[in-house]
């Protein structure tokens, strides 16, 4: 996934001329993608700190990007990851490895 939104955020869009010009498609937000990407990964794995640790590193990576809308969805889903995780882990010393890296994203 972080491939995927790397290359998808460093794309520029087509400007060439629309073959039908009377059909519209809404664009697709980062936010709505990253939704689709991270949201159950980050509800399944939340109790996993495996999972949370490597989401966070991904999400990590995905703010250093230069594309406000998708550094804006990594922090985001990083907020978002480690308030599940919050409410899943057990152990204290799990829980610290999450914010450790979530809190990188606030720099």
């Amino acid at each position: 996934l972080v491939r995927l939104f790397t290359q998808w955020s460093q794309t520029e869009p087509e400007k060439a001329e629309p073959e039908y010009d009377r059909v519209e498609v809404p664009e697709i937000s980062a936010r709505d993608m990253f939704d689709d990407a991270f949201t159950a990964v980050a509800r399944d794995g939340a109790a996993t700190v495996e999972v949370a640790v490597r989401l966070q590193k991904a999400l990590n990576s995905l703010a250093t990007l230069d594309n406000r809308e998708v550094r804006e969805a990594a922090r985001h889903h990083a907020a978002l990851a480690l308030e599940r995780s919050r409410l899943a882990m057990n152990l204290e010393q799990d829980l610290e490895a999450v914010r450790i890296l979530a809190g990188k994203l606030k720099d």
